[in-house]
């Protein structure tokens, strides 16, 4: 969701459209209710396996998801990939390069 997260900063500072910035942001929320939830790490190393961009076990003692866990993760990006919204695009082709027009200046 890294192109994602660079639009919604777009939308809300940038722009300051916070009710584009909301519908923008409605389909990512489960996943990050879900991280907070069971654990960003564990998410996270665990939605970069279901992706296909292993980085394998996190460092002890955390581990990996359980099985029902990431059978709803992976329900949770399904859905994101599969949602009507810009965010599509982004997930499907995570983790794809961020362009400089949506780049947020440092």
């Amino acid at each position: 969701m890294p192109a994602q997260c660079v639009e919604l900063f777009n939308l809300g500072y940038r722009q300051r459209d916070m009710d584009r910035m909301r519908a923008y942001f409605e389909p990512m929320y489960p996943i990050c209710e879900f991280m907070g939830a069971k654990g960003y790490i564990r998410v996270a190393h665990s939605a970069c396996e279901i992706l296909r961009h292993p980085m394998g076990p996190p460092r002890r003692p955390l581990r990996m998801l359980e099985v029902a866990d990431r059978v709803h993760l992976e329900g949770l990006l399904a859905k994101l990939t599969a949602a009507s919204s810009p965010a599509k695009h982004a997930v499907a082709n995570w983790p794809g390069e961020v362009s400089n027009a949506v780049r947020p200046r440092l």
